[in-house]
């Protein structure tokens, strides 16, 4: 009842409109979505908007923000999604196409050069122009020219990032997913060139959260990541090259103090991306709308730090639980596939055999291997699926022999 009863803040109702019809939205299912990308040509070059759906724009009451607390995340597992949030805050603050809605925004100027001239952060009222699904996105916007733009603006962002060190892993991926009880693998393009530009003008935005905070001493959430120890030249196989640069990055953070994020090659990152589904998020959301509304501050840096403390256990714990889900659903995926062989690539030599990641499914697992090892890192080989236990977390591969 108190999130189905919650009505605009004042942030909310006195925000004006977003000045710009091109703002594309992106979903599974090509509903209504969780940020937008505006753009929009000006006299002097382009304008660029990320604008993000945001409950903090909601007075949802003290009963809404405990649950949220308590949860601390979202829960995407391959059979269903648990939200942080009541569905009715959800369904009432996601962007769509059928209405302007209020949302956090980040305004990006860029000059004709393509080179970022300014950037601010509003409350701004917006509506899609359309909202497409993940999955055909490109093809439906190959000739669109204002999205071409932003594409070529993204490639920009995406080279001055090179230039300050980051470092730019390919985020392909597959991922189980259950319908109907069946489990399937679907595989993610990392170098989508829609989720690319979505990327980049996101990392874009928070860093720009990141430079307003500092810079008008807000306390804030700041994800932190110190360099790899070693940055490691690309080999001709990308899933051995990604297997050992993973294990030289240093873990990402969430702190109270501001920190350069080296891995993303910005020097600050304020995660403001997911507030429907991240409590840090939503805490600041919720610190920058009352900022901008009354120019006060909702939070101390104190209250900001207790709130990360408070919330570390569960959010480690879901993030536990989503990885032990994903690994549960590959493991019933493979139950159906005992016996029969699969591709797998070596990742490395481990004792007397090979530390292998199935093509199909980037399941990884050890070999056992014959009297005389031939394959290298990198090598492909042909691996059959032994005896699989998705309760007793089991699998157990051998090499296919030729002859």
């Amino acid at each position: 009842e108190a999130a189905e009863g919650a009505a605009w803040s004042a942030a909310a109702r006195r925000s004006r409109a977003w000045r710009g019809r091109r703002i594309f939205g992106f979903s599974e299912r090509g509903e209504d979505c969780d940020r937008a990308f505006g753009i929009r040509r000006t006299l002097f070059g382009y304008r660029v908007s990320v604008h993000y759906a945001s409950p903090a724009l909601l007075e949802e009451g003290e009963m809404v923000d405990a649950v949220a607390r308590e949860r601390a995340s979202s829960l995407h597992l391959p059979e269903r999604m648990i939200p942080m949030l009541p569905a009715a805050v959800v369904a009432r603050c996601r962007l769509t196409s059928a209405e302007r809605r209020p949302a956090l925004t980040v305004e990006l100027r860029f000059g004709r050069d393509g080179r970022l001239k300014g950037r601010k952060i509003l409350v701004r009222r917006m509506r899609p122009a359309q909202v497409l699904a993940w999955e055909g996105a490109e093809r439906a916007l190959v000739d669109d020219r204002h999205w071409q733009r932003l594409r070529e603006l993204a490639l920009g962002l995406r080279r001055q990032r090179e230039e300050q060190d980051a470092l730019i892993l390919p985020s392909s991926n597959v991922e189980p997913r259950v319908e109907d009880g069946r489990v399937e693998m679907r595989r993610v393009e990392g170098d989508d060139p829609v989720r690319q530009v979505c990327e980049e003008l996101t990392i874009l935005a928070n860093a720009t959260v990141a430079e307003f905070c500092v810079g008008q001493g807000i306390p804030a959430i700041y994800r932190v990541a110190s360099a790899p120890t070693e940055k490691l030249d690309r080999v001709e196989s990308e899933r051995v090259w990604i297997h050992e640069q993973i294990r030289l990055l240093g873990r990402a953070t969430l702190q109270a103090e501001p920190g350069r994020h080296c891995a993303l090659g910005v020097e600050g990152y304020v995660p403001v991306s997911q507030p429907l589904h991240r409590y840090p998020d939503l805490l600041m959301h919720r610190q920058l709308a009352e900022y901008l509304h009354s120019g006060r501050l909702l939070l101390s840096q104190e209250e900001v730090a207790r709130a990360l403390e408070e919330t570390a256990w569960m959010r480690e714990t879901a993030g536990r639980i989503e990885r032990e889900g994903r690994r549960y659903w590959t493991l019933k995926y493979l139950e159906g596939k005992q016996g029969e062989e699969m591709e797998a690539v070596v990742l490395e030599r481990r004792g007397g055999g090979y530390l292998v990641e199935l093509c199909d499914c980037r399941l990884k697992g050890s070999i056992h291997g014959s009297n005389e090892l031939w394959a290298v890192p990198g090598d492909r080989m042909r691996v059959r699926v032994g005896q699989v236990s998705a309760r007793r977390d089991l699998v157990r591969l051998g090499e296919v022999r030729e002859g």
